[in-house]
């Protein structure tokens, strides 16, 4: 939520049945939903969310509206293998400046060719689910950006 407006990224019922089927959740249009508080609180009560906040500059936010506003111009395809929910909000974070550190591979070169693990900046959030970027935002280096973390749900 910014500035009392939830942004959320989402497949399309294309078959219009109500629910999101396999095809829909791997391959359908993506559709940017923009609703207020009360909007987002009526269409998904009973719903779980987590939600946290993020600490960045007025230039980053506005960069951040600026990226969300885009993909709900040109949403792509929908994939919880790709373009997601999770991946949009991490890829407009990492397009709005937002550092966000991550745990893999480092090389190193001195006395060798050898590859250990450690904190490294994320590069996008493709293939990120909702724990799974939870998990990132909680490791070192992320608390001070990222506070805060929330799980309830919608009333």
């Amino acid at each position: 939520m910014i500035d009392g407006v939830v942004y959320g990224y989402y497949p399309t019922d294309e078959n219009g049945n109500g629910q999101f089927d396999v095809n829909e959740l791997f391959n359908s249009k993506g559709q940017m939903h923009i609703n207020t508080e009360s909007e987002f609180s009526d269409a998904y009560s009973g719903n779980a969310v987590t939600s946290f906040d993020v600490k960045i500059s007025n230039s980053q936010a506005g960069d951040l509206l600026k990226i969300l506003n885009t993909v709900a111009q040109s949403p792509g395809i929908y994939s919880l293998a790709g373009n997601n929910c999770t991946s949009v909000a991490i890829n407009a974070l990492i397009g709005a400046g937002v550092h966000i550190n991550s745990f893999g591979p480092i090389k190193v070169m001195a006395g060798g060719n050898n590859t250990i693990f450690g904190i490294v900046p994320l590069q996008n959030g493709y293939g990120f689910s909702p724990s799974g970027f939870m998990n990132t935002i909680q490791q070192y280096g992320n608390q001070e950006i990222f506070y805060n973390p929330t799980h309830f749900y919608v009333k």
